[in-house]
């Protein structure tokens, strides 16, 4: 996880996630874990193993956390109901398929699947991830708008 400038985190975001540049990948994916990995520094994330045993996130896990936050945020889309928020049935005519009318029973008509990990401490770990990301994405546009409006 290489150091990535701050404004560089939300251009890379950007440029891989809003302009599909896919050379910008990797830059994104790095950014998700540079943010990842200063949030577990700064607030201390230490994992819970019962008994009131905790240790500290290794390296290792948060590259899982987020990369597995950067997969989702690249793609959320229901997989069951392909993004269209309605159930698929089968049409007897021919074997082709028709929206059923009723919301998806997995995504229960958003179209979007949950960001889900194995316990709820890294669940609430990837959500906080997914938030920085957003948060980074808003943070970069804002700052290109002031731009543009002062013709800098």
């Amino acid at each position: 996880m290489a150091g990535v400038r701050r404004g560089a985190k939300g251009a890379a975001l950007i440029r891989f996630g809003f302009a599909l540049d896919a050379r910008a990948h990797d830059d994104a994916r790095d950014a998700v874990r540079a943010m990842a990995r200063h949030r577990a520094h700064a607030a201390k994330w230490m994992e819970p193993m019962g008994a009131g045993i905790e240790r500290p996130v290794t390296t290792a896990q948060l590259i899982r956390l987020a990369d597995a936050a950067f997969v989702f945020w690249v793609d959320s889309t229901c997989r069951r109901c392909k993004g269209r928020k309605e159930g698929l049935v089968k049409d007897e005519g021919g074997g082709r398929r028709a929206l059923s009318g009723t919301a998806c029973p997995s995504c229960h008509g958003s179209g979007k699947r949950a960001f889900q990990m194995r316990t709820r401490f890294w669940q609430a770990r990837g959500l906080e991830v997914l938030a920085m990301i957003n948060d980074e994405i808003a943070r970069t546009e804002r700052a290109v708008g002031r731009r543009l409006r002062n013709g800098s």
